[in-house]
């Protein structure tokens, strides 16, 4: 399991140039978001049981999509999964009181949010799986679910440092470019909790904090 981050443009001052992004780091944000959502799900008690979903299974979504959606029920599952992910985080959002401050997985920017949405939308109209589009761990095509290779996933570009806060964990150091987001989000989860621990940034974060 590995990411490779891209270069971009540096970010503008409202945090990121998600005009600009390269499609490669829209791919990586995305992917990171697939993956978690995937492994966040409860999954009948296999997974990791951030929020309460069994739908990239065989006997929850993948049974039902495959018969609503034959041509894109891969997609159709973990798209499904991204936005019981999506809800999760924006119910810990609405609960911060600069909420709009708050950089994390599922809620960047509205303009990069939009720009991952689009190329999900985008992806779902090919003919490419998911696994074969974005380079996804082959668990989550399965089943089965290893935690320890979930973890050594989430820490291929290593560990995030962070400060546990009402909103979650939030990651110190400056905002980083678009390119290196997904790592450095992914990054800190770890080591995991029970529950999501949200790992974010604030925006306009300076390296002093």
């Amino acid at each position: 399991m590995s990411r490779t981050l891209t270069a971009e443009p540096p970010s503008s001052a409202d945090g990121f140039q998600a005009a600009a992004a390269p499609v490669e780091v829209i791919d990586q944000l995305l992917a990171a978001q697939l993956v978690v959502a995937w492994a966040g799900e409860n999954a009948a008690g296999t997974r990791l049981n951030w929020w309460n979903t069994d739908l990239v299974s065989e006997d929850g979504g993948r049974y039902l999509f495959r018969r609503l959606l034959p041509q894109t029920w891969e997609w159709a599952v973990l798209e499904t999964a991204r936005e019981a992910a999506r809800r999760h985080e924006l119910k810990i959002h609405r609960k911060h009181h600069d909420q709009d401050a708050l950089v994390s997985l599922f809620a960047i920017s509205f303009e990069v949010d939009e720009r991952i949405a689009d190329r999900l939308k985008s992806l779902k109209r090919g003919d490419q799986s998911p696994a074969a589009a974005l380079g996804l761990p082959e668990d989550v095509q399965q089943d089965s679910f290893d935690k320890q290779r979930f973890v050594s996933w989430a820490e291929t570009d290593g560990r995030s440092r962070f400060k546990n806060e009402p909103a979650g964990r939030r990651l110190t150091g400056a905002l980083p470019d678009l390119s290196a987001l997904a790592a450095r989000l992914v990054g800190g989860l770890l080591p995991l909790t029970d529950v999501y621990a949200m790992p974010h940034y604030r925006r306009q974060q300076r390296a002093s904090v």
